[in-house]
């Protein structure tokens, strides 16, 4: 069955709903390509008109632009490393559904924005993730005594 808020949306853009695995009864995250931003806009509950970037995704079965808000936006500019929209096509990014207060709305699940991190592109493409550091991973200060050690070493 489809999360209870897919039947009060319009289903023009993508919400917190489209995330969300019937199966598993949880929302889902999801890697995407950016292919294009257009503006869009979006009419709220009292008919208020508001604009904002339509981010389009690659990946997309349905075409439904993420309409992102500025706090999206801001996220995306980040991991794109520009604010000119014209440059965020390309950008992987993950979505992932976050709780968040609403004004006037209380708290409910909202579509938010991360980077697609490095160990994920190599998860996706089926190499092996990188080991992290050991306590057996020598930090600076023992790198310098091992370096001391070994001039000490060939001086002799």
């Amino acid at each position: 069955m489809a999360h209870f808020r897919a039947f009060f949306v319009s289903g023009e853009f993508m919400t917190a709903a489209d995330l969300y695995n019937a199966d598993a009864d949880e929302f889902r995250e999801i890697t995407v390509t950016i292919s294009k931003v257009a503006p869009v806009k979006l009419t709220g509950k009292k008919g208020k008109v508001d604009g904002r970037p339509g981010v389009f995704f690659k990946e997309s079965k349905t075409g439904k632009p993420l309409g992102a808000n500025a706090t999206n936006s801001a996220a995306i500019s980040n991991i794109a490393g520009s604010a000119d929209t014209k440059k965020w096509p390309g950008t992987k990014i993950t979505l992932f559904v976050e709780m968040v207060e609403i004004r006037g709305e209380g708290i409910r699940p909202a579509v938010r924005v991360r980077p697609f991190r490095a160990d994920q592109q190599r998860a996706a493409r089926g190499a092996t993730p990188e080991k992290p550091p050991t306590d057996e991973t020598p930090d600076e200060e023992e790198i310098r005594m091992i370096a001391e050690r070994e001039r000490e070493e060939a001086s002799r």
